[in-house]
């Protein structure tokens, strides 16, 4: 009887509906959770067709898990709770994989989501059976105890059977009334320990390692945080820097964790580079990674455990300067590598599908019988891995055999090559040598050009030839900076999209020719050129801002700025009392805060909804500086106290700014004394006109911002600046229903808090405390149609993703109307209206407007300008899909892209006749 028909067999003794597809599924690839369901057949209901993925957010498993357990359980009792709790998500997780198609990465996510919520449930269960009670503070507070996770637990990335490396930490030795607080601690650490690892009947929930401790095995169980600093500080060795590298709090008090990581940063990250460093790490390595090359999945050469210690490599090398590199995630920290230029992008991204495809490998092997194992199987075993891999380019158990060997093969070169083995050239280093070569042959440089892969080779090397004509350009033959511009070109021909990268380094050699001293910088550090180049190939925005100002090259490698840094920043530049000075450094923050941005989001580590919060923080902050300084200047008596501030319309006023966004806005102004209504008027159009021509002053990183003020009342024939009153009379009297739309999303800013107030509450009055225009949804069918029509311009494969069939728009009508006809939900900003409605499909609506969104922002930041448009064009989508998908987006990226939009464009559509159909006129309330 094969292993298959055994486990069917046993089903069907358990009562089971063996036969089912997705039951016989699961039978082939683990027969640890056939025995988990014969045990409890009950649990066959988890595995029903569609797998419900929200059973294993922590909210949920915790909910599980105190059903489980009751009320006041008895340590038996929550031991079976445990167990029966990952049990059950166990399967839930293997269905979602095998037949919902749950990608690896989440499920390890959702695993270590599990651990985390066991432990958190286990500390709180064992303080509360502890035999003593807790020690207290000198000041009475209870003494502090994290857990800290290491390793795959750490890094979000547990497999089936992997242990759970965990070191505990507790505040102070010193107790209240002289009590021993170590010995608490330690008896609240064994009993977690024993909670979590002991086996009964019903099994583990996880093994537990705890050698990453002090000391290790000889030392003692948990420790206080000050002798835990001491001992590293002192004792703490290059493997255990590497182990903290993972380190994350996951259960007690988390604030002690990040406390105590936090003073060991220094430690862990140092600032000085250390020369022998590299030396020692390939020593580490040596003694970790052993045996022959594609047999240990993780501890063979070029294993799991490889493409980790490469990653950790140059966080320890690089970590202490550049704080943004550190993250326990292997996947993450590739991508942060990619962004901080000193890794490429096409070699992180083989590194990282290989490692993702190992660590699918390994969960597979260690799913078949939840052991701890890392091996390849041999015989039968691999040949039925290999079926049920369903590889295309690993059909059979040979085949699959040499693609590991292959991987691994590749990912110890990556390796080595960063520890001084010698490596043999790679080709586009060959090609660039080639291309700068003084006696070349033009017409085999085209051919080597044509031969990898660009599409234009002529144009090609015509940008080569271009970036070369000035002696001093490291294209040049004759250049002081030759290595240097072998190195670039290099680089270019490695880029994502190579002719744009050769484009724009050819127009930095020809400009920078005469100013050295950034090539002498470039020289010397690598990771800016490949950040650089990266750059020159994935965004013309950010691209033509270096180029215009190559000071701002110097800001690469400045940290993020965060919204509370840049409110420091923007009160600094509030000071300067020069009015000129004062707009250089607005123009100059805005350049470096909109490249910084950028930067973070080509390497995906803030989404579109961080943009838009930072790039509107900025302007507004801006605008209301703008504007509390126009004020400041001398007032006509009548007026004086009076204020006026802008009212934010469109993506300003729901804080939605993208790259390159224009401001909509108006000026208000608050009532003047009767008789001098004319007075205020010409005073607050002084005002306004010098913000207008302030924010659109040429300086030499460009002007901060065009700014349409054609949502005043009366368009473009109404006064610039309108006083509350006259506001409020012309939108209660005279303003057409796309002006009542438009008010949805106006918000002030700047201006006296009152002046505010008065703003908002009018604008409230207006939009919700009167009845909507019986016409309004024929009026916003007929507005959004004329749109389309004149301003969409889709068609012969071109797609507009904000005005177009299905786009964003779309999305914004159908929450507006739901807004002002309900009254709710009341905010500008579009997202939450989504989220916010009473609206069946308001979960899926808010998630097609995340997906536009980032698809609007990703050609924004490509193209630099709000009408960039989604074309069916291979290599632009290739392009997007990989700045979308991240850097190993894979081959059919682009065609991907494309149908998920289209689909995603037809449901939104769908969505939007049916709230503007004929049917759907009278008012919803």
């Amino acid at each position: 009887m094969s292993g298959l028909e055994q486990r069917m067999a046993w089903m069907k003794a358990a009562g089971l509906p063996a036969e089912a597809p997705h039951l016989r599924l699961l039978a082939a690839h683990s027969e640890a959770l056939i025995r988990v369901l014969c045990r409890h057949p009950q649990d066959a209901e988890v595995l029903d067709p569609p797998i419900d993925l929200d059973a294993l957010k922590p909210s949920a498993l915790r909910a599980e898990l105190d059903s489980l357990a009751g009320e006041a359980p008895d340590e038996a009792r929550f031991k079976w709770a445990l167990r029966r709790l990952k049990a059950r998500a166990f399967l839930r997780l293997t269905g979602a994989e095998l037949w919902a198609g749950l990608e690896v990465a989440e499920s390890c996510r959702a695993l270590t989501t599990l651990a985390e919520v066991c432990l958190q449930a286990t500390v709180g269960f064992a303080h509360a059976q502890a035999r003593s009670p807790r020690p207290l503070d000198e000041a009475g507070a209870p003494i502090p105890f994290v857990v800290l996770g290491m390793g795959k637990l750490g890094g979000w990335e547990l497999n089936y059977s992997s242990d759970i490396d965990l070191i505990y930490f507790y505040g102070a030795d010193e107790a209240q009334g002289g009590g021993d607080a170590h010995r608490y601690f330690r008896q609240i650490s064994q009993k977690i320990t024993a909670l979590i690892s002991d086996i009964t009947e019903e099994g583990f929930v996880f093994r537990v390692d705890l050698r990453l401790r002090p000391e290790g095995r000889s030392g003692p169980l948990c420790n206080a945080l000050a002798s835990a600093e001491r001992y590293y500080e002192a004792w703490g060795r290059l493997w255990e820097r590497i182990a903290f590298l993972r380190a994350r709090p996951v259960a007690g008090d988390l604030a002690l964790g990040v406390r105590l990581l936090a003073r060991l940063n220094p430690w862990i990250y140092q600032r000085n580079l250390d020369a022998g460093l590299i030396d020692r790490f390939a020593q580490l390595t040596a003694q970790a990674i052993r045996g022959e090359a594609g047999v240990d999945l993780k501890l063979s050469p070029g294993g799991i455990r490889s493409v980790e210690f490469l990653v950790h490599l140059y966080q320890l090398l690089h970590g202490g300067r550049q704080p943004d590199l550190r993250t326990p995630s292997t996947q993450e920290g590739l991508a942060r590598l990619v962004a901080r230029g000193h890794l490429e992008a096409s070699e992180a991204a083989g590194l990282l599908a290989r490692y993702r495809r190992l660590r699918v490998l390994e969960h597979r092997v260690q799913m078949e019988h939840e052991r701890q194992t890392h091996r390849l199987p041999e015989g039968e075993a691999l040949e039925a891995l290999a079926r049920r891999l369903g590889w295309a380019d690993a059909p059979d158990a040979e085949a699959l055999r040499r693609r590991v060997w292959e991987m691994t093969r590749a990912n110890a070169e990556a390796l080595d090559a960063r520890l001084g083995a010698p490596v043999e050239e790679p080709p586009q280093r060959r090609l660039a040598r080639a291309l700068l070569d003084a006696h070349r042959d033009d017409e085999a440089a085209l051919t080597a050009l044509a031969d990898h892969g660009l599409r234009d080779p002529r144009q090609a090397l015509h940008l080569i030839k271009l970036g070369a004509r000035s002696p001093n350009s490291p294209l040049s033959p004759q250049a002081p900076h030759a290595a240097l511009g072998l190195d670039l070109l290099e680089g270019a021909l490695r880029a994502p999209h190579p002719e744009r990268a050769l484009a724009h380094l050819s127009m930095m050699t020809t400009r920078l020719a005469r100013r050295p001293q950034y090539f002498e910088g470039l020289a010397s550090t690598p990771s800016l050129r490949r950040l650089l180049m990266h750059t020159f190939s994935t965004s013309d925005f950010l691209s033509e801002a270096l180029l215009h100002d190559p000071q701002l090259i110097d800001d690469l490698y400045d940290p993020f700025t965060d919204l509370e840094a840049l409110s420091t920043r923007l009160a600094a530049l509030a000071a300067v009392e020069d009015e000129e000075a004062q707009l250089e450094g607005l123009s100059r923050l805005k350049a470096r805060e909109a490249l910084r941005v950028g930067l973070r989001h080509l390497a995906r580590q803030i989404d579109g909804r961080e943009v838009e919060a930072h790039l509107s923080a900025l302007a507004e902050g801006i605008l209301r500086l703008l504007l509390q300084r126009a004020q400041a200047r001398a007032c006509p008596a009548p007026l004086t106290g009076l204020s006026c501030c802008a009212l934010a319309f469109g993506k300003l006023g729901g804080r939605e700014l993208s790259y390159g966004s224009d401001l909509d806005v108006i000026f208000l102004y608050e009532d003047p004394p009767e008789g001098h209504e004319a007075d205020a008027l010409e005073h607050f159009t002084r005002v306004a006109r010098r913000v207008i021509s302030r924010l659109g002053l040429p300086t030499r990183w460009g002007p901060l911002y065009q700014v349409d003020t054609r949502l005043r009342p009366g368009g473009r024939q109404g006064t610039l600046v309108t006083s509350l009153r006259r506001f409020k009379r012309y939108h209660a009297e005279e303003a057409a229903i796309w002006e009542r739309m438009a008010l949805v999303r106006a918000r002030p800013v700047g201006g006296s808090p009152a002046l505010q107030r008065a703003a908002a509450e009018a604008i409230e009055a207006l939009l919700y405390a009167r009845p909507a225009p019986p016409n309004l949804t024929a009026e916003m069918r007929h507005l959004r149609a004329r749109m389309e029509r004149e301003l969409a311009h889709e068609g012969g494969g071109r797609y507009n993703p904000k005005l177009g069939h299905g786009g964003l728009v779309d999305l914004e009508f159908i929450a507006q109307r739901r807004q002002l006809l309900q009254g709710e939900p009341r905010t500008q900003h579009t997202l939450c209206a989504l989220m916010g409605l009473d609206h069946p499909q308001a979960a899926a609506l808010a998630h097609a407007w995340r997906a536009l969104k980032e698809i609007e922002h990703a050609l924004r930041l490509e193209h630099g300008h709000p009408q960039a448009e989604l074309r069916d064009d291979p290599a632009a989508l290739d392009g997007l899909a990989r700045r979308l998908y991240g850097i190993d987006a894979g081959p059919q990226a682009g065609q991907r892209l494309l149908r998920d939009y289209l689909e995603r464009a037809r449901f939104v559509r769908a969505q939007f006749e049916a709230e503007f159909s004929e049917n759907n006129q009278p008012p919803l309330s």
